[in-house]
């Protein structure tokens, strides 16, 4: 028990550093779209969007957290049960799930930050027109 208990220690560590990275891309993202959205596309700010973003990252981070304990525990269950899995898959699954669940999600926010900040700096209306 207790080795399951330090992998699941160690791969909530794995996870939380990829929630962070997930994080910076995700108000990244977040930066440019207010910016794009007021100053260059006109709209109106709206602290709602900003509470359901909020609310996006809450849940995502809750969902990862238990996503993680999930895959983490269900390779040892299954051997406790009779299906005998190798060590080394069970930190290969364990390690491509985990990371593949911190990469979608981190890539999909950078790749908007970077269409947005690419929209950005190709705008070629002046600054100051925009705050007329």
């Amino acid at each position: 028990m207790n080795e399951i208990s330090q992998t699941v220690l160690t791969n909530l560590y794995s996870v939380g550093i990829g929630l962070a990275i997930f994080l910076c891309a995700y108000l990244a993202n977040m930066s440019f779209s207010i910016y794009y959205n007021i100053k260059i596309l006109g709209e109106a700010f709206s602290r709602n969007r900003i509470i359901n973003s909020a609310i996006k990252i809450t849940t995502f981070g809750f969902g990862v957290t238990l996503l993680t304990l999930a895959i983490t525990t269900i390779l040892p269950w299954a051997t406790s049960n009779g299906l005998p899995i190798p060590e080394e898959y069970n930190e290969i699954i364990s390690t491509v799930a985990i990371l593949g669940i911190c990469l979608v999600s981190s890539l999909k926010y950078i790749a908007e930050a970077f269409s947005k900040m690419k929209k950005i700096l190709n705008n070629t209306t002046d600054d100051s027109q925009i705050d007329e």
